[in-house]
């Protein structure tokens, strides 16, 4: 469960202040299948870092399975990412010098299991996704609907319970986009929460359930 409470999170540029969120709450409970709509500007990718713990709000309270963790260093809210959230961007975020492998597998790059038991995980993610002979190709010899499979796979490499998708299909031709929406439905599917970010009200439609946001305000 991921609980937002009375969240706010504010900008300032010299004496002015900015509000991208304001008075938010908005309870996620495990397994649920969540878009967060709203128009460019509305607020949604803010929410996004804070329900995925990658930013802290202003004011307000944020709780990941009945724990506040507000409050949690930079280096446990890091820890706590690595082990249960997986992301998914528009923009892919995958380094062009490194492999499809060393992409996938660069959530372990910490970790003390063994390079077999991770090699397994990564080729049988791969081969899942219909990539598994694109293993040592680099990002850019790769079309946008593999690239954004390779981010999937990076994103589930840890075995997460909840995946955060960021305009998950914004650069991807329709057909690809809906292979996109079908592989992370299935993951839904499978006992995963799945939180997509989208202005695309088609999209948003497909949850079975909407956050609306408007101007940092949650509309319904």
């Amino acid at each position: 469960m991921i609980k937002i409470d009375n969240v706010s999170k504010v900008y300032t540029a010299g004496e002015t202040e900015f509000y991208a969120l304001k008075d938010i709450s908005v309870t996620v409970e495990k397994g649920e299948y969540v878009a967060v709509l709203g128009s460019s500007g509305s607020g949604k990718s803010t929410l996004m870092h804070i329900m995925g713990l990658l930013d802290k709000p202003s004011k307000g309270s944020v709780y990941f399975e009945n724990s506040l963790v507000t409050t949690l260093s930079d280096n446990k809210l890091s820890e706590l990412r690595n082990k249960r959230i997986g992301f998914v961007f528009q923009q892919f975020n995958l380094i062009n010098r490194l492999t499809v492998y060393e992409n996938v597998v660069l959530p372990y790059f910490y970790s003390k299991e063994s390079k077999f038991n991770i090699r397994q995980k990564a080729l049988k993610l791969l081969q899942d996704l219909q990539i598994r002979e694109k293993e040592q190709k680099y990002p850019n010899q790769l079309s946008g609907g593999q690239q954004q499979r390779v981010a999937i796979a990076r994103a589930l490499i840890m075995e997460p319970d909840y995946i955060l998708a960021d305009e998950p299909t914004g650069n991807l031709d329709s057909k690809t986009g809906k292979e996109i929406v079908s592989i992370l439905e299935s993951l839904n599917k499978k006992g995963k929460t799945l939180i997509i970010v989208t202005h695309d009200r088609s999209l948003a439609n497909r949850a079975r359930r909407k956050i609306v946001l408007q101007d940092g305000r949650l509309v319904s």
